[in-house]
Parts: C-alpha cells; sequence; structure tokens
C-alpha cells in the first residue's frame, strides 16, 4: 500500500508538470464525477496529509484522491511538446491511458497529461472542506509542523491507547498519519520491537526513536 513518502513525491510530480498551468480537459472516470468539468482552472500546488492527495485548482476547488492499496498518479508529456523520435511513443502511451478500463481521471494542460489508476477513492470538493477530512486524523509524519508539536502530539495518542498492540495503534490514522505496514514493519525491526506487545510495554524513548527513524 502506498505510504505518506509516496503520496509526496506523487503530489511533487504533479506539480512538476501541472502547477501554474490551466487545464484544458479533464475527464472523470467515477459514477459520481461524470459530468464534473473542471477545464479552464488553473492547477494550483498537490497538497498532502498523511495518504491523502489534495489536488487544489484555482476557484476554491480540490481533487481529493487517496491511493489505497494499488492506485497511481502519474504523469505523460504531450506528444506535440516532446521532441519527434519521442512523440509516437507518447501518442501510444496517451491511447493507452485514455483507453484504459482502471482509468479513473485525466487532466489535460497545454503540453502534459496526469492520469490516475486504480484510486481507491476520488472526489471533488470545495477547499474550504479539506479540514474536515484531516480533522479526522492525527499528526502527519512528514509535516513540517511535527518535530515541534507533531511528534509529541503523536505520542500523546499512542500513550492514551497503553493497551491496545502497537502495530496496531501505529496502522491507526488518527494517532498518526502517513504510516503503513511497510515503514513500520521496517522500524520496529530495526529497533528489535515485536508489534505484538502493547504500548504500554515499549519505552517513551524507544518509541520516540521509532517515529523519529521513520520520519
Amino acid at each position: 500500500m502506498p505510504e505518506g513518502d509516496t503520496i509526496v513525491w506523487t503530489a511533487r510530480r504533479l506539480d512538476a508538470s501541472l502547477s501554474g498551468k490551466v487545464l484544458t480537459r479533464t475527464d472523470f472516470r467515477v459514477p459520481s464525477l461524470a459530468t464534473t468539468d473542471l477545464a479552464g482552472r488553473e492547477s494550483l500546488p498537490v497538497a498532502t496529509y498523511g495518504k491523502h492527495l489534495f489536488h487544489r485548482l484555482s476557484g476554491g476547488v480540490t481533487i481529493h484522491s487517496h491511493l489505497k492499496m494499488e492506485g497511481r498518479w502519474s504523469t505523460l508529456v504531450a506528444p506535440h511538446a516532446a521532441p519527434p523520435r519521442e512523440a509516437k511513443r507518447l501518442e501510444t502511451q496517451v491511447r493507452r491511458a485514455e483507453r484504459g478500463h482502471t482509468t479513473r481521471a485525466l487532466l489535460y494542460v497545454s503540453d502534459a497529461l496526469a492520469v490516475a489508476s486504480k484510486l481507491g477513492l476520488l472526489d471533488v470538493i470545495p477547499t474550504s472542506e479539506e479540514q474536515a477530512i484531516i480533522g479526522r486524523l492525527g499528526p502527519d509524519i512528514l509535516a513540517e509542523s511535527w518535530p515541534e508539536t507533531g511528534l509529541d502530539a503523536a505520542l500523546d495518542n499512542l500513550r492514551g491507547q497503553p493497551q491496545r498492540l502497537l502495530g496496531e495503534a501505529l496502522l491507526d490514522q488518527r494517532n498518526l498519519a502517513g504510516l503503513g505496514t511497510f515503514w513500520i514493519s521496517e522500524m520496529l525491526f530495526v529497533h528489535g520491537v515485536l508489534p505484538w506487545l502493547t504500548v504500554a510495554e515499549v519505552p517513551e524513548e524507544t518509541l520516540r526513536a521509532v517515529l523519529d527513524d521513520a520520519r
């Protein structure tokens, strides 16, 4: 499952291709968004929180997505914007994306295309409603504010569930957002901590080290 680091890299790739450009066409392939047209809006920087992507657009609109198990956002250079020797290969990739049965969204700008496939969640919301989604989550382990406030808040959340199994508590996005099975398993292995211990059985300095290294 894609975790917080994958989400941040995804946002950076989308920004590199779309940010500051006007959407010339959009194509959403989920029933709830079948008639949604966001063409004419400027693509603003993509924000992340935990495993959530918030692709903001001008006019106070956000494309909210979650990759879940297999989802992915990828970007392609528009064939007409590429060197001639690359154009044919890119045309094939674009056609494949446009015809793909797993494609869930296509966002076009003048010189690029963003393709969403196999998304676990996709919706379009007012940007003002992002906080309602974030508000259910714990601190984001990759947020700039993590060292000052996020780490202590996450530790408080974990200490508030002393009898819960550590691995389960770390996976709960309400305690801290962004970690998944891969990074939890790796960090607990590095520190010699069994995920089946209760939170109360793990010293706070060990918990702090696990989270610091995960970040």
